[in-house]
């Protein structure tokens, strides 16, 4: 997918809904836009599915929406919907966040200790709220997590694991370093 025309031109719009406007980020599944929820006039993120993949991958992102809904945390992005586009491709609406992440931070030199306590305590939270709700992230990185005023929120549910689900035992599962 390419980043919506500049101009006069109309930018491409999800479910009649989402208007999207930049490019947040992309991984080896989805990109993320920031968009502009026009029913309820307000910024959210999209994370739509690339193009080439299966419905594998389809299944993947339906499975993150499950995933990360149950988790009700501050220190966890909130999945706002599950949608599809005009030719079925599942997309997800989060909450926006127009920070940056971890990773971004890191680039920049070594983090302070204050800001390495806060980066633990909201970490370990996060995941304890996930593990409480039988949700297994499988994908913990700095570009996972997204700073957010003086704390961190953790994001990106692509390959989590559901204590209701099958779980995978011998696969590599995660982002190799």
């Amino acid at each position: 997918m390419t980043a919506p025309p500049s101009g006069h031109a109309h930018p491409r719009v999800l479910a009649d809904r989402f208007e999207l406007r930049h490019v947040l980020g992309t991984g080896g599944m989805a990109t993320v836009w920031s968009a502009f929820d026009r029913r309820l006039g307000r910024t959210v993120a999209v994370k739509r599915l690339r193009d080439d993949l299966s419905a594998e991958h389809a299944d993947r992102i339906r499975r993150e929406a499950r995933a990360a809904a149950r988790i009700e945390d501050p220190r966890v992005v909130t999945v706002l919907d599950l949608e599809e586009d005009e030719d079925g491709t599942p997309f997800l609406v989060l909450e926006a966040h127009d920070g940056e992440t971890l990773a971004d931070q890191l680039r920049a030199g070594p983090l302070p200790p204050d800001r390495v306590r806060r980066l633990v305590d909201d970490l370990l939270g996060a995941l304890a709220a996930a593990h409480r709700c039988g949700v297994l992230h499988r994908d913990i990185k700095p570009a996972n997590l997204l700073v957010a005023g003086a704390g961190y929120r953790l994001t990106d549910f692509g390959i989590a694991s559901l204590d209701d689900e099958t779980a995978t035992h011998g696969d590599l599962m995660g982002t190799l370093v």
